[in-house]
C-alpha cells in the first residue's frame, strides 16, 4: 500500500464545544483552516452560551476525550495541538497520558475564566494542569485574570514582564501574557521564552469593539497553526496576534449577537 503524504499540517485542538460559536472549537477550526491547516478536534466539554455568558457545562466523560484523540493521532500526523478547556482533573490527567503518544509544539490557553468572567474549570483541576501540562507546554497563553489565578499579581505595566518571566521559570516554557485585559488604549503582550532568554513586546491599539467573543481561543489556534507550518516561536506569536488584531478590526462593525459577540473570521478571506 502507497502511505499517503499530507499536503498540509495538521493542528489537533483538545477543547470545549461553545454553542455560540465564537469560541472553543467552533473557534479553533475557523481559525486553524483560514490560517492554512488542518483541524482535528477532541471535544472535551459541551457547553451551553450565548454572547451573555456561560450558562452550562457538561463534561466528556474521560475515556471518551482519550478515545477522540488517540483515534485522532493514529490516524493523522499531527503537526502541532492547542489546549484549551479541559475543565476537571479527569480529563485533564486522560490528555496528558494521550499526549504522550507524539512528539510536537504544545500551545497551552490556560482556560480558567471566560470573556464573560464566568468560570470554566472546576475547583480541582488547577493544580492537575500545573503538574501534568504545564511543565510539557511550548507556551502557555494566560490573560491577566489567568495569571492572578496562578497566584501572580501585576498592578501596573512594570509588573507584566516580571510576571511572565516568574509564569515562564516556574514551569520551565514559553510564556505569552496577554494584555487585553488592561484598560490601556495600547495593549502589550508580553512573549518571555526562557530557551532563549528574551523578552518580546508586541504593542497594537486597542480596537473599540463588543465582538470579542473566542479572542483567547482564536489566538493560541493561530500560534499552534504557524508552530505547525514551521515558523519560530516568536514569528508565529506575531503572526497570531495580528491575525486577531486584524480580525477584531474588521469585525467590529458587524453585529448579529446582542451583548459581547464573535469575530467573523470569514473577513479574513
Amino acid at each position: 500500500m502507497i502511505e499517503k503524504q499530507p499536503t498540509t499540517p495538521v493542528v489537533l485542538s483538545i477543547a470545549g464545544s461553545d454553542a455560540f460559536g465564537g469560541a472553543g472549537i467552533q473557534a479553533d477550526i475557523k481559525t486553524i483552516t483560514t490560517c492554512g491547516a488542518y483541524a482535528a478536534t477532541a471535544i472535551t466539554c459541551v457547553t451551553a452560551q450565548s454572547s451573555h455568558g456561560v450558562f452550562d457545562i457538561h463534561p466528556v466523560p474521560p475515556s471518551t476525550v482519550r478515545s477522540q484523540i488517540d483515534h485522532i493521532i493514529n490516524d493523522l500526523p499531527i503537526h502541532a495541538v492547542k489546549l484549551g478547556m479541559l475543565y476537571d482533573l479527569e480529563i485533564i490527567e486522560v490528555v496528558a497520558k494521550a499526549l504522550e503518544q507524539i512528539d510536537c509544539p504544545i500551545v497551552i490557553d490556560p482556560v480558567m475564566v471566560a470573556s464573560s468572567s464566568d468560570s470554566l474549570i472546576a475547583k480541582n483541576a488547577f493544580h492537575a494542569m500545573e503538574e501534568l501540562l504545564f511543565p510539557i507546554a511550548t507556551l502557555l497563553t494566560p490573560n491577566i485574570p489567568e495569571a492572578k489565578e496562578m497566584g501572580h499579581k501585576h498592578n501596573d505595566d512594570q509588573d507584566w514582564q516580571e510576571v511572565a518571566v516568574d509564569i515562564g521559570k516556574k514551569y520551565g516554557c514559553a510564556v505569552l501574557l496577554k494584555g487585553g485585559h488592561t484598560t490601556s488604549s495600547i495593549l502589550t503582550d508580553i512573549l518571555y521564552d526562557p530557551k532563549e532568554e528574551e523578552i518580546f513586546c508586541i504593542k497594537n491599539p486597542r480596537i473599540d469593539t463588543a465582538n470579542t467573543h473566542g479572542t483567547g481561543c482564536t489566538l493560541s489556534s493561530a500560534i499552534a497553526t504557524y508552530l505547525a507550518k514551521g515558523y519560530t516561536l516568536k514569528n508565529a506569536v506575531i503572526n497570531g496576534i495580528n491575525y486577531v488584531h486584524k480580525l477584531l478590526d474588521k469585525s467590529k462593525e458587524v453585529k448579529i449577537h446582542s451583548k459581547n459577540g464573535p469575530m467573523y473570521h470569514y473577513l479574513q478571506k
